[in-house]
């Protein structure tokens, strides 16, 4: 029996592998429904793996700068394991004070306003209609012409009431969320600890697989895609994080410091919160979080509403200018068009957190293009002047 050349058999392989992949294929199309259902519950299951996943990747960066700056000059008494637990213990320690105190004061007040808007939401409505009115016929504006744009307003008030009271299946729903989240939360912190507490170990083996699974050249790729993405985004997300807090805590201080009506005062809280928390999204997030905050202080207090204002574009200049540039740095790496660019493609695809996390997703690739681009170019470059360097010996006969 003639045995096969090398060539052939290579054929034979790459044809059954090809193939074996086309029969998998079809068979995941036709069955996708369950495969969807099946990935969708085993992203339910392992859904606290990524909250700790996220919970230790935000608190690394403090941890290892505490790491960095504890006994220094005096290593003799602690050794790396002594340092890293102190370290982990006291950024614990630290993020606990922080979340209990968000739990124990802020999340009440938020839930406090929060009813009390939608008790005194007619009210409001009522007084943002006078409101508008005034100003109509103070600037000479047509009310059929208004009233023929937005409707009237009854049928608003009759809409909204009708949310409302729709809404309360919607909050049984949320609560359910909640509780899921909660313990989900709790079991990500605990995943957190073990992945912060072994990151060392995680990290060589890491390094091993890729040691016995690909080639040097691939490996040193694999790993310095890894450090740009961990660079990328640990410098994006810890400065975004960081810098909301602050706007959050300056709007805060701002709207307690300038004369708004006593009426705006229980709503402080949740419109600070609502400011931070939107003022991670770049470019878009004052906006995001600074409309809907102006229409609920207008619906309370007109010229609140306007010193609102001043107070948000005021505090987005500093930010911008001053706060952000020093906090985030160069970290992203894009212009000002392709953090926008990045921002409209990951929320068309992702929604909000495609608009989160797109900016630096897309700065990785961006870098990645880079690289390889300036490469491509030297690699030119140079076969340019061996080139001219063989013309010039064949000319002059050197």
């Amino acid at each position: 029996m003639r045995k096969l050349d090398s060539p052939t058999k290579y054929k034979i392989r790459t044809w059954i592998v090809i193939s074996t992949y086309v029969v998998l294929l079809f068979f995941v199309l036709f069955n996708a429904r369950y495969f969807l259902g099946a990935a969708s519950k085993l992203l339910s299951i392992i859904r606290p793996f990524f909250v700790g996943f996220g919970i230790a990747f935000v608190l690394n960066g403090p941890m290892k700068a505490i790491e960095s700056r504890l006994f220094i000059g005096n290593t003799s008494k602690w050794g790396e394991k002594q340092k890293r637990f102190l370290a982990m213990l006291i950024t614990y320690a630290l993020f606990l004070m922080i979340f209990t105190f968000v739990i124990s004061l802020v999340l009440p007040q938020i839930v406090t306003s929060i009813t009390i808007l939608i008790n005194n939401f007619p009210q409001y409505l009522e007084s943002l209609q006078n409101t508008i009115n005034e100003l109509m016929n103070r600037f000479g504006i047509s009310s059929d012409l208004v009233q023929n744009f937005l409707g009237s307003w009854e049928d608003i008030l009759i809409k909204v009431t009708k949310l409302l009271s729709n809404a309360l299946p919607q909050v049984m729903n949320f609560t359910k969320s909640l509780t899921t989240g909660v313990s989900n939360l709790f079991i990500g912190f605990i995943v957190s600890i073990y992945l912060l507490a072994g990151k060392k170990r995680f990290i060589q083996q890491i390094k091993k697989f890729l040691n016995a699974y690909l080639s040097e050249l691939h490996r040193d790729r694999m790993l310095r895609l890894g450090n740009i993405a961990y660079t990328t985004f640990n410098g994006f997300i810890s400065g975004q994080l960081l810098d909301a807090m602050i706007v959050g805590v300056l709007c805060f201080i701002g709207m307690n410091l300038m004369p708004l009506s006593d009426a705006v005062n229980p709503y402080l809280v949740l419109i600070s919160t609502i400011i931070a928390i939107t003022n991670i999204i770049p470019i878009f997030g004052p906006y995001i979080g600074g409309i809907p905050c102006t229409l609920i202080i207008l619906m309370v207090d007109l010229k609140s509403a306007i010193w609102f204002v001043v107070l948000i574009v005021l505090i987005q200049t500093v930010d911008g200018n001053i706060i952000l540039p020093k906090i985030v740095g160069d970290s992203i790496g894009l212009s000002g068009f392709w953090v926008m660019f990045a921002i409209i493609l990951g929320g068309g695809f992702f929604g909000l957190p495609g608009m989160i996390f797109g900016i630096p997703t897309f700065a990785v690739i961006y870098k990645i293009a880079a690289i390889i681009t300036n490469k491509r170019l030297a690699k030119k470059q140079a076969q340019k002047e061996l080139l001219n360097k063989g013309d010039h010996t064949i000319t002059t006969g050197e």
